[in-house]
């Protein structure tokens, strides 16, 4: 009796078995039909940014090292002081040099005029000893602004003792580095907007004069270095003003710097990345001053921003995913109309490219701003799905 029982049971367990599968299976039908993913040909920006990091330095800074070895009896500068070029800045106990120079030149003019070995030996001690003891004066070898100056008298200097820094607070520029797989799109010219510590509501502009060819002192190389000069803006009114004016803002163009600070601090807060960046793109119509400006900034602080590789207005783009190739041609897929079943139809259309970006792609000849374009998108699907998302736009920015 319990074996018919339990052969009941198994029986029961293989037929609801075979239901779930054959449900599943009904339910789960594949649907491989070549979907369409509609796109307009549009007229926009086409703008790709590359990533970079670096700091701010001085174009012009030497640092000051002691020539002679001794106790420190005078200071004449302080941190912060501005010095001019040749001004004293400490001096070093003179005492032993200034004997050591006495003698060496009284030796000197016991022989002098006898055109001798002795002689010539004589006069190069005697001009080591003079330049010794004239450099125990420490002057400044450039005119700017003394950094990194902590000497305090009593302090005994050695000749690789760091004493200081003088700076051309002036004249700035940003040296960067960007990871090598963008290094084949960087060029010498190329501009680059930047963002540093203390100064987010200005665009600082740059322009690239340097990128270095190599490291051979790394067997781990990742990075490449790049250095910028800088075009530094002193007025902060005109960014305000077309941050608010981006936002369609009531404020009054007479409110207060600070007023405005605020305003779009709150405005940011709310906004994408790729919003950010859009905002800090108009700020490139700020106007651009000399590099000489006023605008106070610390020696080194750090600084990101973009190089714009690609940076091109009023162009004719498609995204590259629309792009196929055949026999050697470039070619895209382009709405004809529909059939009675309301399918569309399409037409391969021959297309000729110009700029290339990670995403979109310049369209020089063969189609027109409004044209639809088709891109495939063969996917496997549930009956019950009928969404399709969009493409995104990568890394280039515009409309």
């Amino acid at each position: 009796m319990k074996k018919w029982i339990i052969s009941i049971l198994i029986i029961v367990l293989i037929g609801v078995s075979i239901f779930v599968i054959l449900n599943n299976k009904k339910n789960n039908v594949v649907d491989t039909t070549n979907k369409y993913i509609e796109y307009p040909v549009q007229i926009g920006s086409l703008t790709e940014v590359i990533d970079v990091s670096g700091h701010i330095k001085p174009k012009n800074y030497r640092y000051i090292y002691p020539q002679v070895s001794g106790k420190v009896v005078e200071i004449y500068k302080k941190e912060g002081d501005y010095v001019k070029e040749g001004e004293p800045i400490l001096k070093i106990d003179d005492t032993t040099l200034y004997i050591s120079y006495l003698n060496a030149k009284q030796s000197y003019e016991s022989v002098k005029g006898q055109n001798t070995i002795d002689e010539e030996i004589k006069k190069a001690q005697y001009e080591k000893a003079k330049k010794d003891y004239e450099n125990t004066v420490i002057k400044a070898p450039i005119s700017g602004k003394l950094i990194n100056f902590s000497v305090e008298l009593g302090n005994t200097l050695g000749t690789n003792t760091l004493v200081g820094v003088i700076i051309d607070d002036t004249n700035y520029e940003f040296i960067g580095y960007i990871d090598l797989i963008d290094y084949p799109k960087v060029e010498i010219g190329q501009n680059l907007t930047l963002t540093i510590d203390g100064y987010f509501d200005k665009e600082i502009k740059g322009v690239i004069t340097y990128i270095s060819s190599g490291d051979l002192t790394s067997n781990n190389v990742s990075v490449a270095e790049i250095k910028a000069d800088l075009l530094l803006t002193d007025s902060s009114n005109n960014i305000f003003e077309e941050s608010i004016d981006l936002e369609k803002s009531t404020e009054s163009i007479s409110t207060s710097n600070e007023a405005k600070r605020k305003v779009l601090s709150e405005k940011i807060k709310n906004m994408t990345p790729e919003q950010i960046a859009e905002l800090k793109r108009s700020y490139a119509k700020s106007p651009i001053l000399s590099n000489k400006s006023n605008l106070k900034i610390f020696a080194g602080v750090s600084a990101e921003g973009q190089i714009f590789s690609v940076n091109e207005e009023n162009i004719l783009k498609i995204p590259l995913t629309a792009i196929m190739s055949k026999d050697g041609k470039t070619y895209v897929l382009v709405k004809k109309g529909v059939d009675e079943k309301d399918n569309t139809i399409p037409e391969e259309r021959e297309i000729k490219l110009g700029t290339i970006t990670e995403s979109f792609a310049e369209v020089e000849e063969g189609l027109k701003e409004g044209e639809i374009i088709l891109m495939k998108s063969t996917s496997i699907l549930k009956k019950s799905t009928t969404s399709t998302k969009g493409i995104p736009a990568g890394r280039v920015l515009g409309k």
